[in-house]
């Protein structure tokens, strides 16, 4: 009987295109059509003297000012931030853009291990007939990506919820945009995307 229920839960899940459970090990190259429905940004890495990594804004300033005064020990062992944005594109049958779902992560590091990471979501480019109904899963985890270290990768995936609707009508379809980046303790990262 339970099996009959998980059965059950994994297809309306599997119907609704909102399951999102863990990725591959390893996902490879984006396909063609992914690369035609997605857009990719990424800052080159800045490099900051001593420290753990933090991000904040804060300490960002205080330590670009460290950096110029640093001298050579100081900045013997510095670290490296970057930051990748990623979005799923859809399009009407038209070729019309109907919204752009964006993850952005970004990462500091230090080879082969990454110290700090944030992410998050942003959606641009939406049409007057599509509305955002907010993210519907996220997952976050560190994993093995170089010299045996669990701390040298770090995984995140977001999927959104959207609908498409008329006035009047009421809306007529869903989209369940997903978007992965995984980020590496060398400041490479690779991505996927989907939907």
């Amino acid at each position: 009987m339970t099996h009959r229920i998980m059965i059950t839960v994994l297809l309306a899940a599997a119907l609704v295109g909102g399951f999102a459970g863990p990725a591959p090990a390893e996902d490879g190259s984006p396909t063609a059509d992914e690369l035609a429905s997605s857009e990719t940004f990424a800052e080159g890495s800045s490099s900051y003297c001593g420290g753990g990594g933090s991000t904040s804004s804060t300490t960002l300033a205080a330590r670009s000012m460290r950096l110029a005064a640093a001298s050579e020990e100081e900045c013997a062992q510095p670290y490296y931030c970057r930051t990748a944005r990623v979005a799923r594109v859809h399009r009407s049958l038209l070729g019309f853009v109907l919204f752009k779902y964006w993850h952005w992560k970004r990462w500091c590091w230090r080879y082969p291990q990454i110290l700090s990471v944030q992410s998050g979501t942003y959606v641009t480019d939406m049409d007057g007939a599509v509305y955002y109904r907010g993210e519907m899963s996220a997952i976050d985890y560190r994993y093995v990506w170089c010299c045996g270290r669990a701390d040298s990768g770090h995984f995140s995936q977001r999927q959104g919820h959207f609908e498409n609707c008329a006035f009047r009508y009421g809306c007529f379809s869903n989209f369940y945009p997903w978007v992965r980046i995984r980020a590496h303790g060398d400041g490479s990262y690779t991505w996927r995307t989907g939907i």
